[in-house]
């Protein structure tokens, strides 16, 4: 988040993803700094396990 490419790549990303229209530009970087960071890339890399917990799809 520190630099500024990546929030470009997390807004495309959410555009892509989302369920419903909306403004990727309303991302932001996290005002509370880099330690927020943990929290965030654990929300993404456990979002494919709470849409399908059991794998069936």
């Amino acid at each position: 988040m520190l630099h500024g490419g990546y929030l470009d790549e997390i807004r495309e990303a959410a555009a892509a993803l989302a369920r419903a229209p909306g403004d990727p530009g309303r991302i932001v970087p996290p005002h509370a700094g880099p330690a927020v960071l943990p929290g965030a890339a654990a929300t993404v890399l456990l979002g494919p396990l709470f849409r399908d917990p059991s794998h069936l799809t």
